[in-house]
């Protein structure tokens, strides 16, 4: 069995979960789209006295520098660090659209889904809740039996970005990038099982947390801000600026116009606390560093 395939058994068998289906919940607001992460500065490297300065010696700080800004070493990692210099090595990580990443590349083409829009995947995967009107009679078994199927097929995405967070931390060479989405991601927590918000997670990695996973914060906390998943999951597409006015769904589903753009909406300010209810089916629980350290040695 090839490494990459090695390791996608692995995650997917660490990953997999029986979350329950999720509860009936309006339509969402359609995927908004964050503004694009500024380019990063080049990181300056220090100069010889500064270096020459340090406490620790050369092979302590390759030790220090892998077991706080990774998921742990690979065999010979420490080797191959302390040949090219531990600020360089540390740059690299500061600047990951630096680094190839072929294996990490090679592992998430296994995971078409991860790369598709909100608005694919719900149309792909429609909930029965978004497909009966309000004040629709409760299900018949036939209706309740393809709920259950629906739940089955959407939580199936879920063990997909748990397998791709897990097999990500093992294998990129983006180790900081990695252990900073890990982080970013569990600090700007949503729940999984609310409505739709699975669908939003994919999107939410990849477009919010991923691009300022290293960058400014205040532009980091504006993009979750905006974010469908956040939106949603702080029940904020049921905002309005006042009594008298159509909520944030409705003057969408209303206004073709206004859909697609980024746009401010009631209460952006506000983000979600850094944890969730439950934790089942959540692809935000923090990875556990002894375990991915452990098979990274391998």
């Amino acid at each position: 069995m090839s490494r990459p395939a090695f390791f996608l058994a692995l995650a997917l068998a660490a990953c997999s979960s029986s979350a329950p289906p999720p509860e009936p919940h309006p339509a969402p607001v359609a995927h908004v789209t964050p503004p694009l992460a500024p380019m990063r500065k080049p990181v300056a490297l220090p100069s010889a006295d500064e270096a020459a300065a340090r406490e620790l010696t050369a092979d302590q700080q390759v030790r220090q520098a892998i077991d706080r800004l990774s998921f742990g070493p690979r065999p010979g990692e420490y080797d191959s660090v302390r040949a090219i210099g531990v600020d360089l090595w540390i740059a690299q990580q500061l600047d990951p659209a630096s680094l190839p990443d072929p294996e990490s590349e090679r592992f998430m083409a296994a995971f078409p889904n991860l790369t598709r829009t909100s608005s694919e995947l719900l149309a792909e995967y429609p909930t029965m809740a978004a497909q009966r009107k309000p004040g629709s009679p409760p299900p018949t078994p036939a209706e309740s039996a393809q709920m259950r199927d629906m739940a089955k097929q959407s939580r199936a995405l879920i063990t997909q970005m748990q397998a791709a967070k897990v097999g990500r931390a093992l294998v990129s060479d983006r180790q900081l990038e990695e252990v900073m989405v890990d982080f970013w991601f569990n600090h700007f927590n949503v729940y999984a099982d609310k409505g739709p918000i699975r669908m939003y997670l994919p999107d939410y990695e990849r477009d919010v947390i991923r691009p300022y996973a290293l960058g400014d914060f205040r532009t980091l906390l504006g993009a979750v801000a905006h974010s469908s998943a956040m939106l949603f999951y702080l029940d904020n597409w049921e905002s309005r600026a006042n009594p008298d006015e159509p909520t944030l769904v409705a003057e969408h589903q209303n206004n073709p116009a206004a859909r697609g753009g980024p746009r401010a909406y009631p209460g952006q300010g506000s983000y979600g606390a850094p944890g969730s209810p439950g934790g089942g089916g959540q692809p935000g629980r923090n990875l556990s560093r002894s375990r991915v350290r452990a098979a990274r040695s391998r």
